[in-house]
């Protein structure tokens, strides 16, 4: 099979030839240096990661991008510190509910006045590392053309409640919940129609017949919101952006990270065909399987511990184990618990690609 063939196996809920490998992000020099060579030691060019990922032979890749030249910078107010390989908010203008509220009223203002094209994000009016300011589809087509077979997932369709939490800060954003609770709601949706009419502009099933819809409510130590929050301002609204993609003809990866066991029935409900990224130190993903055996899962190898760590012995091992515990029945899509991020150890990256295609055969 070919690599879209295999994605597209599992994605009908088939069996394909064997268990795809790959992974979300690939933000490790030495990872890509080591398929194709970059000029500059640490560094490296958009070209230069697609090509490495093609050269890996690879069946599925995420939001691929340059690396990050550090530095500091200013959007809507907002402070940036971008490194190498991510970016955070450091600095805002305000302090107070009462400071933040003109400033949460003028972010609608410029999400209902922007270009429909335009992306949405924690990062500001675009996606991190500046994805989404081009032409979406010639943009798609250049990446792909520089890794082959591989197959590029739709560029990451942001939910709208942590592009809030996360500009706002979580405490500024829990006062305005108590105090200015509408407003929220105002901007949930407007960012919620806004990514509902990109996504109907640049979703095409001929580019890829995967998307993944991103947003962490949970953290190690369990949900962030109330399930009944949840239930109220967040599932109905993933139920609309996730129902575009659809029309498409496209199925959809649910990512949050952290404990979701508590809403995985909303988050089915809501329309995901699978769930991301699969922390094995968290879920209990055998239990969830057996729960729901026709989620597609994705992910599932620890990128915390494992792949920075331990043993090559120790990866053959949770390969193995991830493929005999949820991939049985061909609902696998074999990668890192995350991305590929530079304190993982290289040879422990490329064993995990390496035994997924060894003990991920079907046929």
């Amino acid at each position: 099979m070919t690599p879209r063939e295999r994605i597209e196996s599992v994605l009908n809920l088939e069996v394909p030839d064997r268990v795809p490998v790959g992974d979300g992000l690939f933000q490790h020099w030495g990872f890509i240096n080591h398929y194709h060579p970059t000029a500059q030691r640490g560094k490296w060019t958009l070209q230069e990661i697609c090509k490495a990922v093609g050269n890996a032979e690879l069946d599925y890749a995420f939001d691929l991008a340059p690396s990050l030249d550090p530095h500091r910078e200013e959007r809507l107010g907002l402070t940036y510190e971008v490194t190498e390989w991510t970016e955070v908010i450091v600095g805002r203008p305000f302090k107070t509910v009462e400071q933040a509220t003109p400033w949460v009223k003028d972010m609608i203002r410029k999400v209902r006045q922007s270009k429909p094209d335009v992306m949405w994000s924690f990062a500001g009016n675009t996606g991190m590392w500046g994805l989404g300011q081009g032409d979406y589809r010639d943009e798609f087509l250049t990446k792909q053309g520089w890794l082959g077979d591989t197959v590029l997932m739709h560029t990451g369709s942001p939910a709208h409640l942590d592009t809030c939490y996360m500009m706002l800060g979580m405490e500024i954003f829990s006062y305005m919940l108590a105090d200015e609770y509408d407003l929220l709601v105002e901007w949930f949706d407007e960012l919620c129609r806004h990514e509902r009419r990109r996504v109907d502009r640049c979703a095409d099933l001929e580019l890829s017949p995967l998307a993944c819809i991103y947003c962490d409510i949970a953290s190690k130590q369990g949900l962030m919101f109330s399930p009944q929050f949840l239930r109220g301002e967040f599932f109905p609204r993933l139920k609309l952006l996730i129902d575009v993609w659809h029309d498409h003809g496209i199925k959809v990866i649910y990512h949050s990270e952290g404990e979701i066991t508590p809403v995985l029935p909303d988050i089915v409900s809501a329309g995901a065909d699978g769930i991301n990224p699969l922390e094995p130190d968290i879920l209990d993903i055998k239990k969830i399987r057996e729960d729901y055996p026709d989620l597609i899962f994705w992910g599932g190898i620890d990128n915390n511990e494992l792949l920075c760590s331990g043993s090559l012995e120790e990866v053959e091992h949770a390969v193995k184990e991830l493929i005999r515990d949820v991939g049985s029945n061909g609902r696998l899509l074999l990668g890192s618990s995350g991305q590929i991020h530079p304190a993982n150890r290289l040879e422990n990256v490329l064993a995990m690609f390496e035994f997924g295609k060894k003990y991920g055969r079907y046929l």
